[in-house]
């Protein structure tokens, strides 16, 4: 769903971006699911990089609510490499 949206959004905007981050970042969660750490923090730094100087709210969605399920995420992966 979100690359349709993803799609219609014009090139290089706030939007666009922010967009991209979320997608980053449920990639990020189904690659946890398939145990694949390594793409998990790849798409993390990604998202990370993408919701770099968004504004408070972006599309009516708190742009720290993302950062925390990004943080949230990292840190389980980096929980799971210390075991």
């Amino acid at each position: 769903m979100w690359e349709a949206v993803w799609l219609v959004l014009p090139p290089n905007s706030a939007e666009r971006r922010f967009v991209q981050a979320v997608i980053q970042l449920a990639n990020a969660l189904l690659k946890e699911k398939m145990d694949r750490p390594q793409a998990v923090r790849r798409l993390c730094v990604d998202c990370r990089a993408g919701l770099n100087g968004a504004s408070t709210e972006v599309m009516g969605i708190r742009v720290a609510s993302v950062l925390e399920r990004l943080d949230a995420l990292e840190a389980r992966i980096e929980g799971d490499d210390a075991l």
